[in-house]
């Protein structure tokens, strides 16, 4: 039950501060996850876990806004 409890807690914590560095460093979510983990020592393969539905949403908007996703594609595979 704490690893689960953990899990959603640091899924609030990793969005409010991608949601700071969208705001203080004037860049994108996609560039403010990559920042993060590269100053917090993030592995790669644990963002599916930090990532909640609201930042996915952003994520998704945000790459189709880039043409990085079809708009044949429904969801981002996370």
């Amino acid at each position: 039950m704490n690893e689960i409890a953990a899990l959603f807690n640091n899924k609030e914590t990793f969005g409010m501060e991608i949601e700071q560095l969208v705001q203080e460093e004037d860049t994108t979510y996609i560039d403010a996850i990559l920042l993060y983990c590269e100053e917090n020592d993030v592995d790669y393969s644990i963002l599916k876990k930090l990532i909640d539905n609201t930042l996915k949403a952003k994520l998704e908007l945000e790459a189709r806004e880039r043409n990085f996703l079809s708009n044949k594609v429904n969801k981002l595979p996370l």
